[in-house]
């Protein structure tokens, strides 16, 4: 299926070069975040926005999926105007049928400046955009992408998604959580409160790897005094960690551990690193984590790996959801984890049908889905 709109937006007198796709578009809506690397790609965004599409049918929202990129390199570019000139340049989609969010690279207080600098409110405009269709939408007055997207949201998210289908997966092994030893890549916020509620149950984080490289102890790391040092892009400050830390080079949080969490870039796990890995299961809590090809081969070794499109699917399906008028604050984190958790269920009681492949399984049930959501036309392409 192809998508919606493809769109490359290019200013050669600040060398910005961004990328927008709206893969699915859903009640006149899309949702997606934007990602700001120096190697971001058109085929990397559509893959993304693909990936979003799945994680609003694996979740129930009815929202379209979407992704951006902008090519970034500070050597190379004034990171404020790129970011000011893609707003104005994206000003018709971001007014119209897309919302964005945070990604790799981007703050949720670049999202915020990036529509204060177009002068549009999202909020009130999907609120608004949906009654003129029927749908109330029951959002506080005055709340802004911060407040819905802030720490305490972000880890019942996270608890709803990556940690139920890591306990799930363990269950399924017979293993505790108590007696994992995890590696997590990426230290954004993603990475921060899946290894806060690891932490907080009771599991064992012995490498955490970020841009300088990897901090390890065989041990278990203390989490909360990590996050504590821990700068706005995911940075550790390597002058504040204990003494008694390992500092590793990148790659080394793939030894050791029974369970990887890569949760910032993609194809972390690779054919140049893949012998090092040495864990049973994999949960995919960043996007496409896991290089084409090599999963198939980790999958014939034994491992079991939880696709991106399910376990990271709670932010989106959280927003989806409200943005949608299918949840109110009250209940939302009731429903998301409820439509993910039953999603999770009926897609792990059909892998042993496609050789242990979740993510086979997971693709079988979403075109089921599509099909159902297309026959009733709550999808329009």
């Amino acid at each position: 299926m192809m998508s919606v709109y493809k769109v490359i937006l290019c200013d050669p007198e600040i060398n910005l070069e961004a990328y927008i796709v709206i893969d699915t578009i859903v009640n006149g809506m899309s949702a997606g975040g934007l990602r700001m690397t120096s190697n971001v790609t058109l085929e990397e965004v559509e893959q993304l926005a693909q990936v979003m599409t799945k994680k609003y049918i694996i979740s129930g929202a009815r929202m379209g999926g979407a992704k951006s990129g902008i090519v970034y390199d500070p050597e190379k570019h004034d990171r404020e105007k790129l970011l000011k000139r893609f707003a104005e340049l994206a000003k018709p989609f971001l007014t119209e049928n897309y919302l964005i969010g945070e990604d790799l690279g981007i703050t949720i207080e670049d999202i915020e400046n990036i529509y204060k600098s177009i002068y549009f409110d999202p909020v009130s405009a999907m609120k608004s955009k949906l009654e003129s269709q029927g749908i109330k939408v029951e959002v506080p007055q005055d709340t802004t992408l911060n407040v819905l997207f802030n720490k305490e949201n972000s880890i019942k998210l996270v608890g709803s998604t990556i940690i139920n289908s890591t306990l799930m997966v363990l269950k399924k092994l017979e293993k505790s959580i108590e007696d994992t030893k995890v590696g997590i890549q990426g230290f954004g916020t993603i990475g921060q409160v899946s290894a806060e509620a690891i932490y907080n149950l009771g599991g064992k984080i012995i490498s955490i790897e970020d841009k300088k490289g990897c901090i390890y102890c065989d041990r278990g790391l203390d989490i909360p005094y990590l996050i504590s040092k821990t700068d706005k892009f995911g940075i550790i400050n390597r002058e504040k960690i204990f003494d008694h830390y390992i500092l590793k080079p990148n790659g080394a949080w793939l030894e050791d551990a029974d369970l990887l969490i890569p949760a910032a870039i993609k194809h972390s796990i690779n054919e140049t690193n893949v012998d090092r890995v040495k864990a049973s299961v994999i949960v995919e809590a960043a996007n496409i984590p896991i290089e084409k090809g090599i999963e198939n081969l980790l999958i014939n070794e034994g491992t079991i790996i939880v696709p991106d499109f399910i376990c990271n699917s709670g932010a989106a399906a959280f927003f989806g959801m409200l943005a949608s008028g299918q949840a109110n604050f009250e209940d939302i984190f009731d429903k998301v984890e409820k439509n993910i958790k039953l999603s999770l269920e009926n897609i792990m009681e059909n892998t042993h049908k496609y050789n242990g492949n979740i993510r086979d399984a997971a693709n079988h049930y979403i075109l089921e889905m599509q099909n159902s959501l297309a026959s009733s036309k709550k999808i329009k392409i």
